[in-house]
């Protein structure tokens, strides 16, 4: 039975709590900031219309430097992308293959960016020059604005849209970010046996069926503890686990220091689409089949609780499955 101090301990938030970054939509267009003021944008299928056949995806990194990414990527079984035009003119000769598509970096992608801010019309082709998609520029401008204020470049020379005479100097550093000591996974996890694992399940409030065997994985933390994650509620799409540490036999409701992409609040947290991997817990939360929206993150062991190190989103479910990055921490294991 747990106990009203094992809940508060549970769910309790830290003083120091990550804040991941706001996603905001412009039209066809969203957009959000990490902690450490990295920008990302993403097209997105228009509300009224087709949907489309590929995606562009650009991340601009903070500081006066501020290199720039843009990414062309199929939808589910789409044609290859290749390249794009605006306005009629072919851009970005130079990019390069990468999963699922293609990318364009250095200064190649800073032109063709400062060709997006007024851009009228947008088209993916693929390596013959064809057309693939035709993604809508509507509120693309507001989108890009939005990532020159956020990093301080408005009325400056590295502005995308909101130019002006300020020098690179003149834009804020980086934000450092947090650094996360975490512990290095060693010994052997027992697996709990079929009435443990049930006993678990109960306690998690999952729907649980005596007459069916339950499912659970455990892994070894190191000093005596383990991970275990008990499988909870498998639904269409997300399969949800309920996630324990077993301290020297005795169980207890994991900690996080951030709400897990499950959305509810409950006495065990709960995670979707689990894996634990390398010293790494991710959870996958999907909104819908498509996975064009919900909640990836990753989280660390640090010998008390799961740290989250690294969280992804995307709330629109409108065609684009590469979610935006708004939350990293720098990971170290001595």
């Amino acid at each position: 039975m747990l106990t009203f101090a094992a809940l508060a301990l549970a769910t309790a938030p830290s003083p120091s709590a990550p804040r991941p970054g706001e996603l905001k939509t412009f039209k066809d267009w969203v957009v959000a900031c990490d902690n450490g003021n990295s920008c990302s944008l993403a097209s997105l299928d228009p509300v009224v219309g087709e949907s489309h056949d590929a995606t562009l995806n650009l991340t601009r990194d903070a500081g006066p430097e501020g290199g720039l990414r843009i990414s062309l990527s199929a939808v589910i079984d789409g044609p290859a992308p290749a390249g794009l035009s605006i306005d009629g003119k072919p851009v970005g000769k130079a990019f390069k293959p990468a999963a699922h598509g293609v990318t364009l970096d250095g200064t190649g992608s800073m032109a063709v960016a400062a060709l997006l801010g007024n851009s009228k019309a947008l088209v993916v082709t693929d390596a013959g020059g064809k057309r693939i998609a035709t993604l809508s520029p509507s509120g693309l401008t507001a989108a890009l604005r939005h990532i020159d204020a956020v990093q301080g470049r408005d009325g400056g020379v590295t502005a995308l849209v909101a130019k002006g005479a300020k020098p690179a100097s003149a834009v804020p550093a980086a934000p450092i970010l947090p650094m996360i000591i975490a512990m290095r996974p060693s010994g052997q996890a027992a697996r709990p046996t079929a009435q443990q694992i049930t006993a678990l399940a109960r306690s998690a409030k999952c729907n649980v069926d005596p007459t069916i065997p339950g499912k659970a994985d455990a892994f070894a933390l190191g000093a005596g503890k383990a991970l275990v994650l008990v499988q909870c509620v498998a639904a269409v799409y997300n399969v949800s686990s309920a996630v324990f540490i077993i301290d020297n036999g005795k169980p207890r409701p994991a900690r996080f220091d951030a709400p897990t992409g499950s959305g509810e609040a409950t006495i065990v947290p709960l995670v979707l689409n689990a894996k634990y991997k390398a010293g790494t817990l991710t959870s996958y939360g999907k909104n819908r089949g498509l996975a064009d929206c919900g909640t990836a993150q990753s989280f660390v062991w640090d010998g008390a609780k799961f740290r989250l190190s690294a969280q992804s989103d995307m709330d629109s479910c409108r065609g684009n499955t590469n979610f935006i990055t708004t939350w990293r921490a720098r990971v170290t294991r001595p």
